[in-house]
């Protein structure tokens, strides 16, 4: 009989953005959240012709707001640790500058960002103290992000 392995299923990103836009309008904390597409294309002919360009690099595939900016970048499970160094800096230039960028994959994720972010928040502005620096993977832990050229955002 042939040894068959058989791999867990995962969700695509694809489900993972609905699932985390379907629970954020639920979230009463959130005041509003889209998608948000990056790219660009060609439109028009000849002396018409225009480049349209889409977001910006390294945005988010999720912005909204807690009374702070959110934004949110969606990866499937096994590629929660693969976001581009574009990203990564958006995400790490939200952070430093007072909001919640974090790099999720699931509704858990960002349900767990949010509730670190908003208890990290409330002593903050209780205390003062330093900005957070790093992006958020998951579970409400920011974590330093490899060097990477913040001006680029």
């Amino acid at each position: 009989m042939p040894n068959l392995k058989l791999k867990p299923s995962e969700p695509t990103e694809a489900q993972v953005l609905k699932s985390t836009l379907a629970w954020l309008r639920r979230d009463t904390r959130v005041a509003w959240a889209h998608r948000f597409n990056t790219g660009a294309h060609v439109v028009g002919e000849g002396r018409h012709r225009r480049f349209i360009r889409y977001a910006f690099p390294g945005c988010s595939d999720v912005l909204g707001q807690l009374g702070h900016l959110l934004a949110i970048e969606v990866r499937r499970p096994s590629t929660r640790n693969q976001a581009r160094p574009a990203q990564l800096a958006f995400l790490e230039t939200v952070n430093r500058h007072g909001g919640l960028g974090l790099v999720a994959a699931g509704i858990e994720e960002v349900a767990d960002g949010i509730e670190a972010f908003m208890a990290n928040q409330a002593a903050y502005d209780r205390h003062g103290g330093e900005k957070r620096m790093g992006v958020m993977f998951g579970g409400g832990k920011y974590e330093k992000t490899p060097e990477i050229e913040s001006d680029s955002v």
